[in-house]
Formats: C-alpha cells, sequence, structure tokens
C-alpha cells in the first residue's frame, strides 16, 4: 500500500489568537470607518472601499463596536500588509482593500481596555 504525501501545514507566526468580530465593529481612521475582520492583542484586518489612491502615513485608530457601545481610542500601529480585494462583481467601480496592522507598543492601560474591547466585540475564534 502507497503512502499518501503529507500536506505540511504552516507554521503560525503570530503571538496571539485571532478573534473574528461581530457586525458594527470599526476602526475609525481620519475619522472615516473601516470594518474590523479580525483582531488579536497584537494586531487586526481591516477592510475599506478606496474611492482614491490615497497614501495614508498615520495609522492612529479609534475602535467602536456598536453592539455593546465599546470604545478605544488612539491606538497606533504599522501597516503589515495591504491586498486588493477582488470585486464579486465584474462591472463594480469600487476599489476593496485588506489592511494588515501591528499594533505599536501598547501601555498597559491600553492592553486591558483591547482585552475587554475583543472580549466584548468578539464573534468566534477565526
Amino acid at each position: 500500500m502507497e503512502k499518501m504525501p503529507q500536506v505540511q501545514q504552516r507554521k503560525e507566526r503570530r503571538k496571539h489568537p485571532r478573534y473574528k468580530l461581530k457586525e458594527g465593529t470599526y476602526a475609525f481612521l481620519e475619522a472615516t470607518p473601516h470594518a474590523i475582520v479580525d483582531i488579536s492583542e497584537s494586531g487586526m484586518a481591516i477592510t475599506y472601499v478606496a474611492f482614491k489612491e490615497k497614501c495614508i502615513t498615520d495609522y492612529n485608530f479609534d475602535l467602536f463596536s456598536s453592539g455593546k457601545d465599546t470604545y478605544l481610542p488612539h491606538i497606533s500601529g504599522e501597516l503589515i500588509a495591504e491586498v486588493a480585494l477582488i470585486s464579486p462583481s465584474l462591472f463594480s467601480v469600487l476599489h476593496t482593500k485588506r489592511l494588515g496592522i501591528k499594533f505599536d507598543t501598547l501601555t498597559l492601560d491600553q492592553q486591558s481596555q483591547l482585552r475587554y474591547f475583543i472580549v466584548q466585540s468578539a464573534g468566534g475564534k477565526v
């Protein structure tokens, strides 16, 4: 009997587990809401509609969850990934992107508030 080749799984490089968030959870950047796809204690993924090509240089977010009215201001981070998403409609003129953000060093108070935000907003583990 011939052995089937085993598929190698990629090693997870993240330090913290990621959580999917409930609908209505946003990261505001320059007063514009961006949907949070998932979040961990060290970063998050967001999606947004890019109406114009604009270079964002300051990644300072205010996080908001409408379900429990949870708000977490002034979380800074850096861009680590940017991916253009394919529109389900061939005729769409909107360009949607997904950004991977790594949080900068958080204070102990911010870490505590972020954990609370995740608990209040999480819909499930990724």
